[in-house]
Protein backbone atom coordinates (compact mmCIF):
# COMPACT_ATOMS: atom_id res chain seq x y z
CA UNK A 1 0.00 0.00 0.00
CA UNK A 2 0.72 3.13 -0.91
CA UNK A 3 -0.12 7.04 -0.54
CA UNK A 4 1.22 10.14 -2.53
CA UNK A 5 1.89 13.05 -0.59
CA UNK A 6 4.18 16.04 -2.16
CA UNK A 7 5.24 14.40 -4.93
CA UNK A 8 6.48 11.30 -2.91
CA UNK A 9 5.54 7.60 -2.21
CA UNK A 10 5.73 5.62 1.37
CA UNK A 11 4.65 2.53 2.50
CA UNK A 12 1.44 3.32 4.56
CA UNK A 13 2.61 0.27 7.05
CA UNK A 14 4.67 2.92 9.13
CA UNK A 15 7.40 -0.16 10.27
CA UNK A 16 8.20 -3.23 8.57
CA UNK A 17 10.04 -6.11 9.41
CA UNK A 18 12.24 -8.10 7.12
CA UNK A 19 12.57 -11.70 8.88
CA UNK A 20 14.71 -14.82 8.14
CA UNK A 21 17.83 -16.66 8.65
CA UNK A 22 21.43 -15.25 7.81
CA UNK A 23 21.56 -15.12 4.32
CA UNK A 24 17.94 -15.27 2.99
CA UNK A 25 17.72 -11.98 1.17
CA UNK A 26 17.13 -9.22 3.88
CA UNK A 27 19.71 -7.03 3.36
CA UNK A 28 19.11 -7.33 -0.82
CA UNK A 29 15.36 -6.48 -0.45
CA UNK A 30 16.51 -3.11 1.74
CA UNK A 31 19.03 -2.39 -0.87
CA UNK A 32 16.21 -2.67 -3.43
CA UNK A 33 14.15 -0.36 -1.39
CA UNK A 34 16.86 2.07 -1.37
CA UNK A 35 16.79 2.39 -5.19
CA UNK A 36 12.93 2.47 -5.28
CA UNK A 37 13.13 5.49 -2.73
CA UNK A 38 16.23 7.01 -4.56
CA UNK A 39 13.41 7.09 -7.43
CA UNK A 40 10.75 8.74 -6.10
CA UNK A 41 13.03 11.63 -4.54
CA UNK A 42 12.95 9.61 -0.40
CA UNK A 43 15.38 10.00 1.80
CA UNK A 44 17.44 6.71 2.43
CA UNK A 45 19.63 6.05 5.71
CA UNK A 46 21.21 2.72 6.84
CA UNK A 47 22.18 2.98 10.19
CA UNK A 48 23.54 0.52 12.82
CA UNK A 49 23.24 1.68 16.53
CA UNK A 50 24.77 0.13 19.56
CA UNK A 51 22.26 0.72 21.51
CA UNK A 52 18.28 1.49 21.91
CA UNK A 53 19.04 4.64 23.20
CA UNK A 54 21.77 5.60 20.40
CA UNK A 55 18.95 4.54 17.99
CA UNK A 56 16.34 7.01 19.14
CA UNK A 57 18.68 9.98 18.86
CA UNK A 58 19.36 8.78 15.73
CA UNK A 59 15.66 8.85 14.95
CA UNK A 60 15.07 12.24 16.32
CA UNK A 61 18.06 13.47 14.38
CA UNK A 62 16.69 11.97 11.39
CA UNK A 63 13.22 13.71 11.19
CA UNK A 64 13.97 16.73 9.68
CA UNK A 65 14.91 14.63 6.21
CA UNK A 66 11.68 13.72 5.94
CA UNK A 67 10.14 11.70 3.77
CA UNK A 68 12.68 9.25 5.07
CA UNK A 69 12.97 5.55 5.20
CA UNK A 70 15.18 4.46 7.58
CA UNK A 71 16.74 0.97 7.62
CA UNK A 72 18.08 -1.08 10.71
CA UNK A 73 19.75 -4.45 10.63
CA UNK A 74 19.02 -6.40 13.52
CA UNK A 75 16.74 -4.65 15.46
CA UNK A 76 16.10 -7.68 17.40
CA UNK A 77 19.38 -6.76 19.25
CA UNK A 78 18.75 -3.05 19.34
CA UNK A 79 14.88 -3.28 21.22
CA UNK A 80 16.22 -5.14 24.59
CA UNK A 81 17.75 -1.57 26.56
CA UNK A 82 16.36 -0.49 29.81
CA UNK A 83 12.82 0.19 30.16
CA UNK A 84 13.58 4.05 30.23
CA UNK A 85 15.49 3.50 26.70
CA UNK A 86 12.83 1.72 25.73
CA UNK A 87 9.71 4.20 26.25
CA UNK A 88 12.01 6.96 24.65
CA UNK A 89 12.40 5.10 21.28
CA UNK A 90 8.44 4.23 21.63
CA UNK A 91 7.57 8.08 22.35
CA UNK A 92 9.66 8.68 19.49
CA UNK A 93 7.72 6.13 17.13
CA UNK A 94 4.32 6.91 18.42
CA UNK A 95 5.00 10.81 17.75
CA UNK A 96 5.86 10.25 14.48
CA UNK A 97 2.24 8.37 13.83
CA UNK A 98 0.33 11.04 15.98
CA UNK A 99 1.99 13.65 13.86
CA UNK A 100 1.70 11.60 10.53
CA UNK A 101 4.98 12.55 9.06
CA UNK A 102 6.22 10.70 6.03
CA UNK A 103 9.03 8.06 8.15
CA UNK A 104 8.94 4.56 7.29
CA UNK A 105 11.22 2.17 9.34
CA UNK A 106 12.54 -0.57 7.53
CA UNK A 107 14.09 -3.64 9.79
CA UNK A 108 15.98 -6.93 9.35
CA UNK A 109 16.29 -9.49 12.06
CA UNK A 110 17.46 -13.20 12.46
CA UNK A 111 15.10 -13.73 15.33
CA UNK A 112 11.77 -11.79 15.07
CA UNK A 113 11.13 -13.91 18.36
CA UNK A 114 13.10 -11.58 20.21
CA UNK A 115 11.56 -8.46 19.41
CA UNK A 116 10.43 -6.81 21.89
CA UNK A 117 6.56 -7.40 21.95
CA UNK A 118 5.66 -3.34 22.42
CA UNK A 119 7.36 -2.61 19.02
CA UNK A 120 4.78 -5.14 17.36
CA UNK A 121 1.73 -2.75 17.60
CA UNK A 122 -0.06 -1.49 15.08
CA UNK A 123 1.39 2.20 14.48
CA UNK A 124 4.80 0.65 15.38
CA UNK A 125 6.82 -2.58 13.47
CA UNK A 126 3.35 -3.56 12.21
CA UNK A 127 4.37 -5.63 9.34
CA UNK A 128 6.09 -8.82 9.00
CA UNK A 129 7.64 -10.20 5.70
CA UNK A 130 9.34 -13.58 5.97
CA UNK A 131 11.67 -14.83 4.05
CA UNK A 132 11.92 -18.41 3.50
CA UNK A 133 14.13 -21.00 2.23
CA UNK A 134 13.67 -20.86 -1.95
CA UNK A 135 11.98 -23.82 -3.61
CA UNK A 136 13.53 -26.08 -6.35
CA UNK A 137 12.98 -23.76 -9.03
CA UNK A 138 14.32 -20.86 -7.32
CA UNK A 139 17.40 -23.05 -6.07
CA UNK A 140 17.64 -24.33 -9.66
CA UNK A 141 17.88 -20.84 -11.44
CA UNK A 142 19.95 -19.01 -8.50
CA UNK A 143 22.82 -22.28 -9.39
CA UNK A 144 22.40 -21.95 -12.48
CA UNK A 145 22.90 -17.77 -12.61
CA UNK A 146 25.87 -18.54 -10.94
CA UNK A 147 27.46 -20.61 -13.17
CA UNK A 148 27.22 -20.85 -17.23
CA UNK A 149 23.82 -22.20 -17.89
CA UNK A 150 24.65 -23.36 -21.42
CA UNK A 151 27.40 -25.76 -19.45
CA UNK A 152 26.14 -29.53 -19.73
CA UNK A 153 25.56 -29.89 -15.96
CA UNK A 154 23.06 -31.63 -14.22
CA UNK A 155 21.67 -28.71 -12.20
CA UNK A 156 18.32 -30.75 -11.56
CA UNK A 157 20.30 -32.82 -8.94
CA UNK A 158 22.01 -30.34 -7.47
CA UNK A 159 19.02 -28.27 -6.79
CA UNK A 160 17.34 -31.11 -5.14
CA UNK A 161 20.58 -31.51 -2.26
CA UNK A 162 20.46 -28.16 -1.97
CA UNK A 163 16.93 -27.70 -0.37
CA UNK A 164 16.61 -25.68 2.41
CA UNK A 165 19.25 -23.56 1.74
CA UNK A 166 19.70 -19.52 1.87
CA UNK A 167 20.12 -17.99 -1.50
CA UNK A 168 23.85 -16.85 -0.04
CA UNK A 169 24.93 -20.32 0.29
CA UNK A 170 23.56 -21.41 -2.94
CA UNK A 171 25.20 -18.67 -4.25
CA UNK A 172 28.57 -19.88 -2.50
CA UNK A 173 27.97 -23.39 -3.44
CA UNK A 174 28.92 -21.78 -7.46
CA UNK A 175 31.44 -19.78 -6.13
CA UNK A 176 33.24 -22.88 -5.17
CA UNK A 177 32.66 -24.82 -8.09
CA UNK A 178 34.51 -21.69 -10.15
CA UNK A 179 37.25 -22.02 -7.49
CA UNK A 180 37.85 -25.62 -7.83
CA UNK A 181 37.85 -25.32 -11.64
CA UNK A 182 40.10 -22.72 -11.35
CA UNK A 183 42.66 -24.73 -9.23
CA UNK A 184 42.33 -27.19 -11.95
CA UNK A 185 43.41 -24.68 -14.28
CA UNK A 186 40.23 -24.78 -16.13
CA UNK A 187 38.77 -22.27 -17.50
CA UNK A 188 34.64 -23.58 -16.61
CA UNK A 189 33.41 -25.62 -13.55
CA UNK A 190 32.92 -29.57 -15.06
CA UNK A 191 30.53 -31.70 -13.36
CA UNK A 192 32.64 -32.95 -10.86
CA UNK A 193 33.24 -29.53 -9.54
CA UNK A 194 29.87 -28.76 -8.72
CA UNK A 195 28.88 -32.41 -7.26
CA UNK A 196 32.30 -31.40 -5.06
CA UNK A 197 30.95 -27.79 -4.21
CA UNK A 198 27.82 -29.21 -3.69
CA UNK A 199 29.29 -31.59 -1.01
Amino acid sequence: ERWADNNTMLARKRGVVLAGAYGSGKSLAALRTAQIAHEYGVTFVAVKPDAVGELAAIVEQMLPYAPLVLFVEDVDTETGGTRKELNGLLDILDGIVSKNQDIMFLVTTNHPERIHPAFLRPGRLNAIISFEAPDYETRRALLASQLDSSLMLDYDGAARKLEGLMPAMIVGVGQRAHMLAWAANRAQPNEQDLQAAVT
